[in-house]
């Protein structure tokens, strides 16, 4: 019997997609043409490249692991602009 994928996710993992996905924003970093600074930003955040391709696409078929992570995407953003 499979998990729950939107179980599977913790919260420390879906904090590191906000992160790298605002900083790519900001940074103007297109993970489709700039694979070498998208790659970057994994490793500075920490996250394996697969494992954040299993959460973005989880992300994208689960509306309760999207409003998650809506949520923390709010609170990174709002993280980062104090910085």
């Amino acid at each position: 019997m499979d998990l729950d994928p939107v179980a599977e996710v913790t919260e420390e993992e879906l904090e590191k997609v906000a992160r790298v996905n605002v900083r790519a924003e900001s940074a103007g970093i297109d993970p489709e043409t700039d694979i070498t600074g998208f790659q970057t930003l994994l490793e500075d955040v920490g996250i394996d490249q697969d494992r954040f391709v299993q959460i973005d696409n989880a992300i994208e078929r689960y509306p309760l692991l999207e409003q998650e992570y809506y949520m923390v995407l709010e609170q990174v953003q709002r993280d980062l602009q104090q910085e």
